[in-house]
């Protein structure tokens, strides 16, 4: 408990403004401080990659890191505007460690997906949900309340899906 103190003090140092820019290759970063419901401070790290031409990608990715500077979770993502009428995003894959589930991370990294998905012009989010996450009937009634009650509709084939209003 005491050194997290001591952790959480240096993360607020180390990243007290939301930074953002472009790495050597190309690539896309913004880090996001956030705090979360166990009192602890996470980096939340958006990249979009660049491709050899170093011009921005389609893919990206939330990589999450606690206090000990260890990745303790994931979102990954790809924008499709291939068709200026169908401009979306695919969430691809959500993931947390499990003690770092039910903490408000999840609910922090989807909503920093979402605006990012509403900056790039997306006029929805769909995804398809994974078997991992079914194997237990407790585990599957997580998942789904998860995407309840970020406004998302679970269809039988495991699609999910959200409109973005502008």
């Amino acid at each position: 408990m005491f050194t997290n103190y001591f952790r959480n003090k240096k993360m607020k140092k180390q990243y007290s403004e939301n930074n953002c820019g472009f790495t050597s290759d190309g690539s896309y970063i913004e880090d996001v401080l956030v705090k979360a419901k166990d009192e602890n401070m996470y980096l939340i790290r958006h990249t979009q990659y660049a491709d050899e031409n170093k011009e921005l990608t389609t893919f990206g990715i939330y990589r999450i890191f606690n206090n000990k500077d260890k990745q303790i979770g994931h979102l990954k993502y790809v924008f499709n505007n291939k068709d200026k009428n169908d401009v979306h995003m695919i969430l691809c894959d959500i993931y947390f460690d499990f003690l770092y589930r039910n903490i408000g991370l999840g609910s922090k990294t989807l909503a920093l997906f979402e605006k990012r998905a509403k900056c790039y012009g997306a006029q929805y989010i769909t995804g398809k949900l994974s078997d991992v996450d079914e194997q237990t009937p407790y585990e599957k009634a997580l998942r789904d309340a998860f995407y309840l009650k970020a406004g998302y509709e679970i269809f039988i084939s495991k699609e999910i899906h959200k409109n973005l209003s502008k």
